[in-house]
Protein backbone atom coordinates (compact mmCIF):
# COMPACT_ATOMS: atom_id res chain seq x y z
CA UNK A 1 0.00 0.00 0.00
CA UNK A 2 2.81 2.41 0.87
CA UNK A 3 4.51 1.55 -2.42
CA UNK A 4 1.33 2.35 -4.35
CA UNK A 5 0.90 5.70 -2.65
CA UNK A 6 4.57 6.51 -3.25
CA UNK A 7 4.26 5.50 -6.92
CA UNK A 8 1.12 7.64 -7.40
CA UNK A 9 2.79 10.58 -5.64
CA UNK A 10 5.96 10.12 -7.74
CA UNK A 11 3.86 9.98 -10.91
CA UNK A 12 2.05 13.23 -10.13
CA UNK A 13 5.27 14.92 -9.00
CA UNK A 14 7.01 13.86 -12.22
CA UNK A 15 4.00 14.96 -14.28
CA UNK A 16 3.91 18.31 -12.46
CA UNK A 17 7.65 18.86 -12.99
CA UNK A 18 7.70 17.71 -16.59
CA UNK A 19 4.75 19.55 -17.96
CA UNK A 20 3.66 22.34 -15.69
CA UNK A 21 6.95 23.62 -14.26
CA UNK A 22 8.85 23.29 -17.55
CA UNK A 23 6.03 24.98 -19.45
CA UNK A 24 5.90 27.78 -16.92
CA UNK A 25 9.68 28.27 -17.15
CA UNK A 26 9.59 28.32 -20.95
CA UNK A 27 6.68 30.74 -21.05
CA UNK A 28 8.31 33.04 -18.51
CA UNK A 29 11.60 32.92 -20.47
CA UNK A 30 9.84 33.83 -23.71
CA UNK A 31 7.91 36.64 -22.04
CA UNK A 32 11.14 37.93 -20.47
CA UNK A 33 12.99 37.88 -23.79
CA UNK A 34 10.10 39.62 -25.58
CA UNK A 35 9.84 42.30 -22.91
CA UNK A 36 13.60 42.91 -22.91
CA UNK A 37 13.69 43.17 -26.70
CA UNK A 38 10.73 45.55 -26.59
CA UNK A 39 12.51 47.72 -24.02
CA UNK A 40 15.63 47.76 -26.21
CA UNK A 41 13.61 48.81 -29.23
CA UNK A 42 11.80 51.56 -27.32
CA UNK A 43 15.07 52.85 -25.85
CA UNK A 44 16.62 52.80 -29.32
CA UNK A 45 13.78 54.89 -30.75
CA UNK A 46 13.89 57.27 -27.79
CA UNK A 47 17.62 57.80 -28.20
CA UNK A 48 17.22 58.48 -31.91
CA UNK A 49 14.53 61.06 -31.21
CA UNK A 50 16.71 62.61 -28.50
CA UNK A 51 19.66 62.90 -30.88
CA UNK A 52 17.42 64.43 -33.51
CA UNK A 53 16.16 66.99 -30.99
CA UNK A 54 19.70 67.83 -29.87
CA UNK A 55 20.87 68.31 -33.45
CA UNK A 56 17.81 70.42 -34.24
CA UNK A 57 18.50 72.53 -31.13
CA UNK A 58 22.12 73.15 -32.22
CA UNK A 59 21.03 73.94 -35.76
CA UNK A 60 18.45 76.42 -34.48
CA UNK A 61 21.00 78.06 -32.15
CA UNK A 62 23.52 78.43 -34.98
CA UNK A 63 20.86 80.11 -37.14
CA UNK A 64 20.02 82.41 -34.21
CA UNK A 65 23.73 83.24 -33.92
CA UNK A 66 23.84 84.24 -37.59
CA UNK A 67 20.75 86.39 -37.23
CA UNK A 68 22.31 88.00 -34.14
CA UNK A 69 25.49 88.73 -36.10
CA UNK A 70 23.42 90.24 -38.93
CA UNK A 71 21.54 92.44 -36.46
CA UNK A 72 24.81 93.38 -34.78
CA UNK A 73 26.26 94.42 -38.13
CA UNK A 74 23.27 96.52 -39.09
CA UNK A 75 22.74 98.17 -35.67
CA UNK A 76 26.31 98.59 -34.49
CA UNK A 77 27.35 102.07 -33.39
CA UNK A 78 31.04 101.18 -33.20
CA UNK A 79 32.89 102.19 -36.35
CA UNK A 80 35.79 99.77 -35.88
CA UNK A 81 33.40 96.86 -35.37
CA UNK A 82 31.38 98.00 -38.39
CA UNK A 83 34.48 98.09 -40.58
CA UNK A 84 35.57 94.60 -39.48
CA UNK A 85 32.12 93.14 -40.06
CA UNK A 86 31.79 94.88 -43.41
CA UNK A 87 35.18 93.54 -44.54
CA UNK A 88 34.18 89.99 -43.57
CA UNK A 89 30.75 90.50 -45.11
CA UNK A 90 32.23 91.85 -48.37
CA UNK A 91 34.48 88.82 -48.59
CA UNK A 92 31.32 86.77 -48.20
CA UNK A 93 32.49 85.03 -45.04
CA UNK A 94 29.17 85.02 -43.20
CA UNK A 95 27.10 84.22 -46.26
CA UNK A 96 29.44 81.41 -47.30
CA UNK A 97 29.48 79.92 -43.81
CA UNK A 98 25.69 80.12 -43.61
CA UNK A 99 25.28 78.54 -47.06
CA UNK A 100 27.71 75.72 -46.27
CA UNK A 101 25.97 75.07 -42.98
CA UNK A 102 22.55 74.95 -44.66
CA UNK A 103 23.85 72.77 -47.46
CA UNK A 104 25.72 70.19 -45.38
CA UNK A 105 23.66 70.11 -42.18
CA UNK A 106 21.39 67.23 -43.34
CA UNK A 107 24.47 65.25 -44.33
CA UNK A 108 26.22 65.91 -41.01
CA UNK A 109 23.08 65.08 -39.04
CA UNK A 110 22.67 61.85 -40.99
CA UNK A 111 26.28 60.87 -40.31
CA UNK A 112 25.94 61.54 -36.57
CA UNK A 113 22.68 59.59 -36.37
CA UNK A 114 24.17 56.70 -38.36
CA UNK A 115 27.21 56.30 -36.12
CA UNK A 116 25.21 56.66 -32.93
CA UNK A 117 22.65 54.13 -34.18
CA UNK A 118 25.43 51.72 -35.07
CA UNK A 119 26.98 52.01 -31.61
CA UNK A 120 23.63 51.64 -29.91
CA UNK A 121 22.68 48.54 -31.91
CA UNK A 122 26.01 46.88 -31.08
CA UNK A 123 25.60 47.67 -27.38
CA UNK A 124 22.02 46.40 -27.31
CA UNK A 125 23.04 43.26 -29.18
CA UNK A 126 25.70 42.45 -26.59
CA UNK A 127 23.31 43.11 -23.72
CA UNK A 128 20.68 40.89 -25.31
CA UNK A 129 23.20 38.08 -25.85
CA UNK A 130 24.32 38.27 -22.24
CA UNK A 131 20.73 38.11 -21.01
CA UNK A 132 19.95 35.19 -23.32
CA UNK A 133 23.01 33.33 -22.09
CA UNK A 134 21.84 33.85 -18.50
CA UNK A 135 18.39 32.51 -19.37
CA UNK A 136 19.83 29.52 -21.22
CA UNK A 137 22.26 28.70 -18.41
CA UNK A 138 19.39 28.78 -15.90
CA UNK A 139 17.77 25.76 -17.54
Amino acid sequence: MVGLITAVFAFFADFFKKYIVDSALRISSVVTIISINTMFFVSFLASLFAIANILFFFYKKINELFSYIDSLISNSGNDILNVAFKILSNFGFFKAFNDILNLFSPVLISIFVYYFSKLLVVALFHIRNSILSVIISAK
